[in-house]
C-alpha cells in the first residue's frame, strides 16, 4: 500500500521535521486548546492516524485511556517507543490498522470520542465508510474532532505565487491531489468542503464547531522563528475561529457530537 510505504519512510525523521518544529508545536497547541475540553479523565478515546503517538501521550498524561490505530508501522513502532519512554504504556493501546479498516476494530465497550488530527482523514477514500464505522464504536454523546488538510489556505496560495509555482499555489482547490514521496510512494489525497464533511458524518453526528488550524501560523514548509512563531500564534486565537476568515487556514478542526 502506497500510503503506508510513505507514512514508513517518514516515521524516524517526523518529530525532528513536524512536530518538534515551531510550526508544529504551535498548529498542536490550537488543536489542544479545543481538544483538550472534549475528553476528561477517565475518557475512552480512539486515535485515529495517531502517528509517533503526539496526542496520545498528550491524552493519558491528562489520564485518558487511548486505543490508537496508524495503517504504518514504522508509525506505531516509533509511537510505542515514545509512550514507554513516557510512562503511559499502562493507559495506551497501539494497533496497525487503517482507517479504512475501523469495522475490524472490536472494542469491549463504545468508545467516549475519537481524535484524527493533522490530515490522516485526508488520507481516506471511504469518508462514509469511515463514518458509518465510527456510530458503532462511540457511543451516543460522544465527541468527534478531526482536524483535516484545509480545501483554501491562504499561506500556501501566496507562498507558491511569490516562488513561481501557480500550480501547487491552488491544487487544494481542485478537492484532491496526489501526493507523492517517491516513484513507489504516490496516493491521493482529499480536501474535503465543510458540506462533504458533513454530509460524511452528518447523519449520526452533529457539528457543533469548526475553526482553522495555521491561518497567521504558516504551513510546516515555511519556517518561522519562536518570536514570530509566538505572534502569530497569538493572532490565529482572535481571528481563525471567525468567518469567513477560518476557512483560508492551512487545517480545519471540527467537532462532532454522536446523536
Amino acid at each position: 500500500m502506497s500510503v503506508t510505504a510513505a507514512f514508513n519512510s517518514l516515521a524516524l525523521a517526523y518529530d525532528q521535521k513536524w512536530s518538534h518544529s515551531v510550526v508544529g508545536r504551535l498548529q498542536r497547541d490550537a488543536v489542544w486548546s479545543v481538544v483538550s475540553h472534549l475528553f476528561p479523565a477517565d475518557s475512552h478515546v480512539l486515535d485515529l492516524g495517531c502517528g509517533t503517538g503526539e496526542d496520545a501521550v498528550r491524552l493519558a498524561r491528562a489520564g485518558v485511556r487511548v486505543h490508537a490505530i496508524d495503517v504504518s508501522p514504522g508509525m506505531i513502532e516509533v509511537a510505542r517507543s515514545k509512550i514507554e519512554q513516557c510512562g503511559v504504556s499502562r493507559l495506551v493501546r497501539t494497533e496497525v490498522l487503517a482507517i479504512e479498516s475501523l469495522g475490524k476494530l472490536r472494542a469491549d465497550q463504545p468508545f467516549d470520542g475519537a481524535l484524527a488530527n493533522f490530515g490522516s482523514f485526508n488520507c481516506v477514500e471511504d469518508w462514509r465508510g469511515a463514518a458509518a464505522a465510527l456510530v458503532d464504536l462511540v457511543r451516543p454523546g460522544g465527541k468527534l474532532a478531526l482536524c483535516v488538510v484545509g480545501r483554501v489556505c491562504l499561506w500556501e496560495s501566496v507562498w507558491y505565487l511569490i516562488h513561481g509555482a501557480p500550480k501547487k499555489a491552488f491544487r487544494r482547490t481542485r478537492g484532491s491531489a496526489t501526493a507523492t514521496f517517491s516513484p513507489n510512494t504516490s496516493f491521493r489525497v482529499t480536501y474535503p468542503s465543510v458540506q462533504e464533511m458533513d454530509a460524511a458524518f452528518g447523519e449520526a453526528f452533529r457539528r457543533v464547531h469548526w475553526r482553522g488550524i495555521g491561518l497567521c501560523v504558516p504551513p510546516s514548509y515555511v519556517r518561522v522563528g519562536p518570536r514570530l512563531g509566538a505572534a502569530l500564534a497569538a493572532c490565529d486565537r482572535w481571528l481563525a475561529g471567525f468567518p469567513p476568515l477560518r476557512a483560508l487556514s492551512d487545517h480545519r478542526l471540527f467537532v462532532y457530537v454522536r446523536s
